[in-house]
């Protein structure tokens, strides 16, 4: 009798344990809650360690929390358990990427691709694996296919829409990488930071990504309602074929629909050096120094530049840049050809520019020689200053190595602040205005300039244009509120956000402006 009563429990056991179990999947599934989906997984787990449904779950909770490690030791068992799950993978591919385990996630998002190969995001993220890893010409490879697949991404206002914006933008040209924690794909050259600082509440962007235009040759046709058309492709050199794609659909944009366009395409493919030196040469207070093309190169490249220094006659000291890097990498003062030993890890367009002294010597730092740099932008015809940087006896003047100077000595930042209050008072006797009428004759609406005034014997009262493009980044979310370098950012992204309106005819608002970083090195 015993035994039948132990038997007829049994089932009645299994059923209560099956509806507990449905009630905390469910609860699992339902809750927005992170801390109690994470409380009924864990529940769930305790119950049935190898449930793939709970393995999942209680990792998408630990994900949300910013748990990425939790999260991951979680997916590795559903992968297992259930390898044919999309959402597993996919969350895997994120998580792996966020914690900076590029192998795993490189691993996780081609068996994300194998079950579904039109993921535009599992595309770009590949591609951005790939460059992170070091592997360029598969990353290229899959960013073509990623812009392929999406050509068009669409972010819309938090708020009412007053002004939409087509943002042109190459996934193939520049180097794709994997940002930690985020797991967001950054295109760190060929373009600026300038989309990402636009109000958000109230202005709407389409990012385009030309590279897909061959496999959406009719895409113009398909674009929806915009007022402006922002090309944010910079790097002439570099994006020459993305920029000539950008070109023709900026042609049909302005004929079919009359739309505007900041930073034409053609205007960017002309400020190449040479271009710029060409253009800007018969301006007496201006210094821009002569460039010489080595091209592409790769490997050894001593006997190569010697050869060009020789045959170009330039003067030494020079200056060997590759194309497409900022922040002072990839440049190198040549002061002796003979013990010229450079080599290139990879291949990249290479320039020899002509070196024009700038430094100068000051009492505060005797024995020391001080190499300036200031920038300025131009926004829709009129120019900001930016910063001012100052070194002691290094050329390669950049924010990192001119940081230390200026914590050291407050009156070097006191010269910052005296130029950033007024520029053209700052410098010798029309100096700004001369550089400003100079940049308005590139025909850019945004375009930064990198420049000092020249110290040679014979050069003395012209300004040496160091760098002219419109690549150079927006620094106003990286600096804190009190800092002048910020303040100036502050108000070149203002004075944007007017110029487009202008360019669009639509009426200017109260811009919700980028918020300031808290803390932070004061540039």
């Amino acid at each position: 009798m015993a035994s039948t009563e132990t038997a007829a429990s049994a089932p009645r056991s299994e059923d209560a344990l099956g509806a507990q179990r449905e009630a905390l999947h469910v609860r699992l599934r339902s809750s927005t809650d992170p801390a109690a989906a994470l409380a009924a997984g864990r529940e769930l787990l305790a119950l049935e360690p190898a449930d793939p449904d709970a393995l999942y779950g209680t990792a998408r909770a630990h994900a949300r929390r910013g748990e990425t490690h939790e999260a991951l030791t979680l997916l590795t068992r559903a992968g297992v358990l259930a390898p044919e799950r999309g959402d597993v993978v996919a969350l895997l591919a994120d998580q792996a990427a966020r914690a900076g385990q590029l192998h795993l996630a490189l691993c996780a998002v081609r068996r994300w691709l194998d079950m579904e190969p039109f993921n535009a995001r599992a595309r770009l993220l590949l591609a951005g694996l790939y460059g992170s890893l070091g592997h360029d010409e598969m990353s290229r490879r899959h960013a073509r296919r990623a812009a392929g697949a999406q050509p068009l991404v669409a972010q819309t206002a938090r708020g009412e829409a007053r002004l939409r914006v087509l943002v042109l933008q190459t996934v193939a040209s520049g180097s794709c990488s994997v940002q930690p924690n985020s797991a967001t794909v950054q295109i760190s050259e060929g373009h600026n930071n300038l989309p990402q600082l636009l109000d958000p509440r109230h202005i709407a962007q389409y990012t385009l990504r030309v590279d897909g235009l061959t496999e959406h040759p009719d895409i113009a046709a398909e674009l929806p309602a915009i007022d402006l058309v922002y090309n944010g492709i910079t790097d002439p050199e570099r994006c020459r074929h993305a920029l000539e794609a950008a070109d023709s659909l900026c042609a049909r944009l302005v004929d079919e629909r009359e739309v505007p366009v900041v930073n034409a395409p053609a205007e960017i493919l002309a400020c190449t050096r040479d271009g710029n030196a060409a253009r800007l040469a018969d301006w007496p207070q201006l210094i821009v120094p002569r460039s010489v093309a080595l091209g592409r190169l790769v490997g050894d490249i001593g006997a190569t530049v010697r050869a060009a220094i020789a045959e170009q006659g330039l003067q030494v000291p020079v200056i060997l840049r590759a194309a497409g890097f900022q922040g002072g990498r990839n440049m190198h003062l040549i002061t002796d050809p003979a013990r010229c030993n450079i080599r290139l890890q990879k291949p990249a367009e290479v320039f020899l520019v002509q070196y024009h002294d700038v430094s100068y010597a000051d009492r505060r730092l005797p024995e020391r020689r001080l190499y300036p740099k200031y920038r300025a932008m131009l926004v829709g015809g009129t120019l900001y200053p930016c910063h001012r940087f100052v070194t002691a006896d290094d050329y390669n003047v950049h924010r990192q190595n001119s940081l230390p100077l200026a914590q050291a000595h407050e009156w070097i930042r006191a010269e910052e602040r005296a130029y950033l209050r007024d520029p053209a008072g700052y410098l010798p006797a029309n100096q700004w205005r001369e550089l400003e009428s100079a940049l308005r004759q590139l025909g850019l609406d945004y375009v930064g300039v990198d420049f000092a005034p020249a110290t040679g014997e014979a050069e003395q009262g012209r300004l040496v244009l160091f760098e002219i493009n419109a690549a150079m980044r927006n620094w106003v979310l990286q600096l804190p509120t009190d800092d002048p370098v910020q303040q100036a950012w502050k108000r070149i992204t203002a004075a944007v956000h007017h110029h487009f309106c202008r360019r669009a005819g639509v009426e200017p608002w109260s811009f919700s402006l980028p918020a300031p970083a808290r803390g932070g090195v004061r540039g």
